[in-house]
């Protein structure tokens, strides 16, 4: 008889064993529309076991696709809020499947991103997030 304890969500039970881990960080290399559904399965799942889960896209791909995959409308960047553009309570937003969605910035933001001054308040402002 198979042993079901070693199946593909082995690792995904042992992260959810105390102690609970405070940021778990994924790098997908699916295809866009994979991740997106992957990505929010996972968010929902984690979710629904009582994790507060925040999910940052920083996929650099079309943003309209990511809010609308994940059932949130327009959001404004995280690199907007450490600009002054928008406060953070209007960027980190609560969707309907029981976690909450902000977005890095658009991919036209990148280069402006990588300078000194903006990528220090972006760094500070995720490390308050985690």
């Amino acid at each position: 008889m198979a042993n079901l304890r070693h199946d593909q969500a082995e690792g995904l039970r042992r992260m959810m064993a105390k102690p609970r881990p405070r940021v778990i960080s994924l790098l997908s290399a699916c295809p866009t529309s994979d991740q997106h559904q992957t990505m929010t399965n996972l968010a929902a799942t984690l979710a629904a076991f009582g994790y507060k889960v925040l999910l940052l896209n920083a996929n650099h791909g079309d943003m309209q696709e990511a809010l609308k995959a994940y059932g949130v409308n327009n959001v404004p960047t995280l690199l907007s809020v450490t600009q002054g553009k928008h406060p953070l309570i209007e960027a980190i937003v609560s969707s309907e499947l029981g976690f909450s969605f902000a977005n890095l910035m658009s991919t036209k933001n990148l280069t402006e991103a990588m300078l000194k001054p903006h990528a220090d308040r972006l760094n500070a402002l995720l490390e308050g997030l985690a």
